[in-house]
This record gives structure tokens, C-alpha cells and sequence, in this order.
């Protein structure tokens, strides 16, 4: 169904149909008494009727009752809608069955997916042996019926044995570590060690260091521990000790302490540099880092630098204290790659916001920041935000001017070439993975070399990889081998299914893998065939533009919009780039003939861009006519850590202010209509749409905010839960307004978002469009109100697991479609 059929009357009737609306009689709406009590955060006070909704109590369990049964009522109405979308949304998924192999040392490791198996398996095979059969590396199928969902993996250096995490709960992030042995296919459950949250081995493939959350969930204790040592007899813990209880600190089963985070705004992460070097223990807050190294050996020549004693297989030897890198300071950020006795860091240190990379060698006596010394440094216009490392290169992730780019720059045995002579290149390349005297005195010449010269000569040397204009979204693969020279990137769009490309860095060449039949050597055109499949009708050819709204102080604002054409694409390529006052100049750009039904995505938080890659449940609203409208508010990482920090903390308001210009774009540029948006919204992000929701009630068609953080001021009265940090609060805001058909999701197993947010949210919203209703006397106002819906569910966690992803947001977008085309009505 086209965009112009959903307005046309002679096609209501077929769409009666599929929204299945029958006579079915709806539940009662919930009966959420209101109780005010007075509140106060610091010196702000305020009443909230709602707030006995945060008891867990038998009343709040009659309620969350009460308005699963409303909301399932409702969503009845839209349930052959629902199945139609999701038969599509499977259709239009990407089908491939293997992954492109990724080359770890001796193997080729990828993932495949059998038909009929709701999970993927992990795989691996030699290379070099065209007769060798596949092995099974990990089968999620077989885990998942016994032990729960799979959360992550990790492989020793010798590629005979992993460790990973099930999750123990249902979505209450608790996970359990487990190995297996590849050679036997013998698997362990390390019950001893209770829940952890992040695992690595050390370099002899036996140790295993994990962290251990607290009880608030923070991961804060970092253990070793023999894997063979602390395995159980495999399967779930069964009462099994959990480490800091009578058995002491360390807790048995041969593991030891290693490291302890006392200060409540740290969370602890295990890692390894990628030649497996150093181990890694990572203190990270909102706003600053701090990084602890061990040998990857757990053995060190230099007791006194890096101090922790050999590891038996049978026992554990006391440890010394790891060593600091550079001491947390406030604001203070930084992250570590290691080459050929060189630290390598990516930083935000002496200013650089938008990041740096320095340099300083690890036998040093001190690694702090005043020994760093620049080696690529910040540019107006482009934001280092993320680093990798090869033997021969560093390997910058970067956002340009909101789009993002992968560049490299040459090393010769972990020095940059750009800052080094002729001659001292030939002693650089001379030496091995430790440094000899002529790589030392090359290391000793570049230190002595001034910063600005060298870092502007390594920006001149950035290689940047040839992606095509339709990539708007770039993905590291897992580029795991330390020694190989080709970089594996995962390239999609919203209209462009996700496809694998290597980056030889030797050549500058950008392959698609596996080269298609014919295809010239080097090249790298749009992969057609996919974007056709995913298009669906002849007739329509999908297709993505970037936008720029004017935000109320004047800054630009990126928009991603994806769509149907109507006839050839624009600009040919499948990508506009257009600019808006945002007062209706919509620029040079092509835009629709008339007004579309519009989804507008936000979340802008944490300096987590929006995914601007391709999402198959998407496809099937575009097919019916709508636009997809991404907007990259402040506060998000799309242009950046400043970006991050012009919509964080005191200046969160950017983030609604860019919201809403995002909004009027789309309107003044004739992209869509008053009453024609649904919102959508995720999380943090709810906080910026339920902003956005008390002001523009009027012209919003739909919202669907799902575990959305919205009561702000309650949550930052409670000490004990996480990632509460803006004074911004939606739930304050409601006012009596023409709110429109809204959908709200919680799971009273969310250690993010508390279930009561969203449930005590959707009771005032139901108040205040009743009291709008009420209150205006006008019957078109009362049928532009509502329904306000809360769909509580009891086992899913903050996120919705990927088996149940389309069944989820079939059913979501069928409520938003019927919302849209005004067929919802309120409960008589």
C-alpha cells in the first residue's frame, strides 16, 4: 500500500481488514488511584500523586495487571496488522546463512545460521586445509535451552579453548562464566567465581581474569583464577559458594584478588592490548578513565614495574599491585593500544574534546600524561573516536562532519613513519618486538622531536579507506589478528543491508568479500542486488538523504532521513545532502510531492550515536509510504564528544531544542504533516521525547517510548540506582494536552530504567489527556486524545532479546500505523 492509498477512502475498507477491528469489547481502563505526596531532591521540593507506584507491593502488582490487560486489548484491534508486518519483516531480513570468515592465526572463524534454529553457531576452520571439516566453536542453540542467553566470548592466545558468559536470570543482567576446550568440546561452569560481568585470559591460555559486580550491579573486583581450578562439573551453579562469602575475600576455588574499585562511580572492564602484550583493568566513570596494565604472561622481567608473580596451574601466588598508567582526574579520559614497546593512547588529555592520539614508550619510569607525547592530533571538523592497531598500523575510527570514516597511519616496528627520517626508518624497521639499540635511538630522536611538527606531519600521512558514498554506516568486523594487513569493515545504510569489505592497508584497496563474479578488482559499488531485494515493489526504489535542521541557537543538527522515491533515486547514488533553516528553505534537495507518514528516532545520550545502518523492521513502513527520520540531537556521539557535551548535564535542554527543529524540518520541508509523526524512543532517549511530547502534544500523530527514563527527579532521590545525571524531567512536565495514542514498555526486571517510571508516566499522561478532553468541550479534541498505553512485561530486561525482536516491533509499529492513519479511539 502506497503512501497515497492512506488517505483514500475507497481503500479503508481492505484495511479495516487487516487491523482486525471487529467488535471486540475493550478491557476497563486502569484504575491508578491518585495519593499526592510531598518529595524533595537537594532543596526542590514537589508532590507527586503517583509516587506509592514505586512500592512493589500487591496494590502496584494489581495495577501493572490492570494495564497489561488494557494494553493487550488495545493492541487485539492491530493483531492481523501485527502478523503482516512481521511476515515481512522476515522476508526482508538479510538471509544470509554464513558470515564472511574473519582469519584468527591458523583459523577462519564465522558464524552461521541453520534454518530453523533460532540461534547462530559459532564456527571455525583451518586454513590452508581445503579438506579439513568445520569445527563448532560455540552452538548458542544447544547453550540457550540449558543455560540461558549467550552475552559474550573471548579466546586464548593458543586458540584451543574460550571463555564466555550465560546469562543466569531472565534479563536481570547476572551472568555466569564458563570455557570450553575445542580439542575435547569439554565445557566447564567456573561456579566458583559467581556472577561476572567481563572475562580475559591471560597469555597462558589456563588463567582467567574476570570482574565481579557489587550489589548494586557495579563491576568492581577484578579475579585470577586457574579455569581448571574453579570449573564445577558444568551446567547451572547449583549453590554453588560465591567468592567474598565465608569462604573469604578471594573465595576460593584457586582465584585470588587482583584489583578492587572502592569509589561507587567506577565501573571496572577487563582487557588486552590486541598483540597480547598487556592485560588491561580499565576504571571508567561518565567522565574520566583510569587504566592499570599486567604483563599478558602474568610474569614481568621488572618486578618493580609490573609486579605480580608467576601463576602455577595448580595455585595462585600473591599479587602485587598492577601499574597505573596515568591517575583518574577529573574529566580525564583515555584509552590504550600497545605496539613494539610503544603505549599508544587515545585521549582527551590537554584539551583535545574530540580526542588525540599520544605516544610514550612502556619502559618509561613513569607512563603518566606529561611523558605523552602527540602523534595525531585534533582537527576542526573531525572526531577521533576509536582506535585499533596492526602491526605495521594505527587505525583511527573518525567522524567527519557527521559522517563516519575509517584512516591509517604507517608504523615502522611501532614508530610512526611519518616522523622519522630515512635513515632512522631503516633502524626502526631493524628492530623486533622489543626494542634494540637502533630502534631505541630512533624512539630516542622522536621523543626529542617537537610535538606540533610530528603530529601534523602524521595528519598528513592519514591514509583514509575509499568507502563508497551509498556507506553511511561502518562497523569494525573483529579484526582479532595483531598481524594481519587487511582491516575487515561492515558497511550498510538504512536502505543498504549490511555487507563485508577488507581494507587492504598495504594497497589502499577496498574489496568486497566475497568479490562478486565480474566485479573489477578494487571496486566497491553500492551492493545493488541487496538494496533491490530490500525495496520490495518494483516501483519503489529506497533511498537515504542527510539533513541539517536549525536548532533554536542556531546550530546545525544532522538528520538522517530514509524513504521511498517516488521514481528514479535521488542524486543516483541512493543519498541526498541537504540543508534547512528550518523556516522552510528545504535547500536543493528532493522531497515527496506530498506529506508522509513520518517515524521520528531519537535518543541522543551518553555519546552513543544513533545506528544509521540498516534495520529490516524498518522496511516495511517505508514500503507503506513513510519516512524514516533519524535526528542526531546533542547529547548523542554523532559529531563527536563536544557534541556529547553540549546536550549533557545542565545543557540536556539542547537536546529537546534539536529534537523539536528536527521536528519543524521535516514539516516546513514538506517531508510530512502535523499529526502525521509518531514518535520513537529508547532509554535515555525518553527523556528527550517525553520533553518533546509535553510540548508538541498537538502535532505528534504516535509515540513509542520503551523503558524510557522519564521520571528523572524520583530516580535522582534514590541513591541506589544508576545513570542519573540530568535535572530535565518529562514526568514533571505533563500538563493537560491533546496527547496522542501512546505506547509505553517497562519489565520489572530492568536494572536500568525502574518499571515505575514508565507506569507512574503513563498514569499522569492519562490524566492529563483526560483532563485536556474534559476540559475543551470539543468532541474532536476528546477523539484526538489517546489511548495511553503501558505494556508491562516481567521477564525481558532493559533490552528486547533478539529472538522476539520482530514479533516486538511488528506489534509496535502495526499500533503506530493505526494510530497514524487516526483509527485508534479512545475507551468509551
Amino acid at each position: 500500500m502506497g503512501c497515497s492509498s492512506l488517505f483514500n477512502s475507497s481503500e479503508l475498507q481492505p484495511c479495516r481488514h487487516l487491523f482486525g477491528w471487529a467488535t471486540q469489547k475493550l478491557p476497563a481502563e486502569p484504575s491508578v488511584p491518585s495519593r499526592p505526596a510531598k518529595r524533595a531532591c537537594g532543596l526542590q521540593e514537589w508532590v507527586d500523586e503517583y509516587s506509592w507506584l514505586e512500592d512493589s507491593g500487591a496494590d502496584v502488582q494489581r495495577v501493572l495487571r490492570q494495564e497489561r490487560r488494557y494494553a493487550e486489548g488495545w493492541l487485539r484491534r492491530t493483531a492481523r496488522l501485527a502478523e503482516q508486518l512481521h511476515e515481512e519483516m522476515l522476508e526482508l531480513a538479510p538471509t544470509e546463512q554464513v558470515s564472511a570468515p574473519e582469519r584468527v592465526g591458523s583459523y577462519e572463524y564465522y558464524v552461521q545460521q541453520l534454518p530453523g534454529a533460532p540461534h547462530p553457531c559459532y564456527m571455525r576452520r583451518a586454513v590452508g586445509q581445503p579438506g579439513a571439516p568445520p569445527e563448532v566453536v560455540l552452538d548458542l542453540n544447544e547453550l540457550a535451552a540449558v543455560h540461558g542467553e549467550y552475552v559474550q566470548m573471548k579466546l586464548s592466545l593458543c586458540g584451543q579453548r574460550i571463555a564466555f558468559t550465560l546469562e543466569e536470570g531472565q534479563g536481570e543482567e547476572s551472568w555466569a562464566a564458563f570455557t570450553r576446550d575445542l580439542g575435547t568440546g569439554a565445557m566447564r561452569h567456573l561456579s566458583a567465581l559467581g556472577t561476572v560481568v567481563s572475562l580475559e585470559w591471560a597469555a597462558d591460555g589456563d588463567t582467567l581474569l574476570c570482574t565481579q559486580p557489587n550489589e548494586l550491579g557495579r563491576p568492581w573486583r577484578v579475579l585470577a583464577c586457574s579455569a581448571a581450578a574453579t570449573a564445577g562439573k558444568g551446567g547451572r551453579r547449583a549453590g554453588g559458594q560465591a567468592l567474598g562469602s565465608s569462604s573469604g575475600a578471594g573465595g576460593g576455588g584457586g582465584s585470588r584478588v587482583v584489583f578492587e574499585e572502592g569509589d561507587e562511580r567506577f565501573f571496572v572492564e577487563l582487557g588486552r592490548t590486541k598483540d597480547w602484550s598487556l592485560l588491561t583493568i580499565n576504571c571508567n566513570s561518565k567522565t574520566s578513565s583510569e587504566v592499570h596494565l599486567l604483563p599478558a604472561d602474568l610474569r614481568s622481567p621488572h618486578s618493580s614495574q609490573l609486579s605480580m608473580a608467576a601463576v602455577g596451574s595448580a595455585a595462585l601466588a600473591p599479587a602485587a599491585e598492577p601499574r597505573l598508567v596515568q591517575a583518574r582526574q577529573p574529566g580525564l579520559e583515555y584509552f590504550l593500544e600497545h605496539n613494539s614497546g610503544q603505549l599508544y593512547l587515545l585521549s582527551n588529555a590537554r584539551g583535545a574534546l574530540d580526542y588525540a592520539v599520544y605516544r610514550v614508550p612502556t619502559a618509561a619510569a613513569s607512563l603518566a600524561q606529561e611523558h605523552w607525547q602527540v602523534v595525531v592530533g585534533e582537527q576542526p571538523g573531525v572526531a577521533n573516536a576509536d582506535m585499533d592497531m596492526t602491526r605495521d598500523c594505527l587505525v583511527l575510527y573518525q567522524l567527519r562532519q557527521g559522517r563516519q570514516q575509517v584512516a591509517a597511519l604507517p608504523l615502522v616496528n611501532g614508530l610512526p613513519a611519518a616522523t622519522l627520517l630515512p635513515a632512522d626508518r631503516a633502524a626502526a624497521a631493524g628492530g623486533g618486538t622489543t626494542q634494540q639499540p637502533q630502534q631505541a635511538a630512533a624512539a630516542a630522536q622522536l621523543e626529542a622531536a617537537d610535538a606540533e611538527p610530528a603530529a601534523e606531519a602524521a595528519w598528513s600521512c592519514l591514509q583514509l579507506a575509499p568507502l563508497p558514498a551509498w556507506a553511511l554506516s561502518v562497523a569494525a568486523g573483529a579484526n582479532a589478528d595483531f598481524e594481519l594487513q587487511q582491516l575487515r569493515l561492515m558497511l550498510s545504510s538504512p536502505v543498504h543491508p549490511e555487507v563485508a569489505y577488507d581494507w587492504d592497508l598495504a594497497s589502499g584497496q577496498l574489496l568486497q568479500h566475497p568479490k562478486p563474479a565480474g566485479e573489477a578488482a578494487g571496486a566497491a559499488a553500492a551492493p545493488q542486488a541487496a538494496v533491490a531485494a530490500a525495496a520490495g515493489p518494483a516501483e519503489q526504489q529506497l533511498a537515504w538523504s542527510q539533513q541539517w535542521a536549525a536548532s533554536a541557537d542556531g546550530t546545525a543538527v544532522p538528520l538522517t532521513l530514509a524513504y521511498a522515491a517516488e521514481g528514479p533515486t535521488p542524486s543516483g547514488g541512493g543519498n541526498t545532502t541537504t540543508t534547512s533553516s528550518g523556516g522552510g528553505d528545504s535547500g536543493t534537495g528532493w522531497c515527496p510531492s506530498h506529506p508522509r507518514p513520518c517515524l521520528l528516532v531519537v535518543y541522543g545520550a551518553y555519546g552513543h550515536s544513533l545506528p544509521t545502518g540498516f534495520l529490516a523492521e524498518r522496511l516495511p513502513l517505508l514500503r507503506r509510504g513513510w519516512v524514516a527520520a533519524l535526528a542526531h540531537v546533542r547529547g548523542g556521539g554523532e559529531l563527536g564528544r563536544r557534541w556529547h557535551a553540549a546536550g549533557r548535564g545542565a545543557r540536556k535542554v539542547n537536546s529537546v531544542a534539536d529534537l523539536e527543529a528536527c521536528l519543524d524540518h521535516l514539516i516546513a520541508s514538506g517531508w510530512t504533516a502535523p499529526g502525521l509523526v509518531a514518535l520513537e524512543a529508547h532509554s535515555a532517549g525518553g527523556l528527550t521525547a517525553g520533553a518533546l511530547l509535553n510540548r508538541r502534544a498537538a502535532d505528534l500523530g504516535a509515540a513509542l517510548l520503551e523503558a524510557p527514563f522519564v521520571d528523572v527527579l524520583s530516580a535522582m532521590s534514590d541513591a541506589s540506582l544508576p545513570l542519573t545525571i540530568s535535572r530535565l524531567c518529562p514526568y514533571q512536565g505533563v500538563r493537560p494536552a491533546p496527547y496522542p495514542p501512546t505506547l509505553l514498555t517497562c519489565s520489572q526486571a530492568d536494572l536500568r530504567v525502574p518499571y515505575w517510571g514508565p507506569l507512574k508516566h503513563a498514569a499522569r499522561l492519562r490524566a492529563a489527556a483526560a483532563q485536556h478532553a474534559s476540559s475543551s468541550g470539543d468532541g474532536s479534541s476528546r477523539r484526538r486524545c489517546g489511548p495511553i498505553l503501558l505494556l508491562p512485561d516481567g521477564q525481558s530486561g532493559h533490552f528486547v532479546h533478539e529472538r522476539d525482536l520482530y514479533t516486538t516491533k511488528a506489534e509496535q509499529y502495526a499500533f503506530l500505523l493505526a494510530a497514524i492513519e487516526g483509527r485508534l479511539q479512545p475507551a468509551s
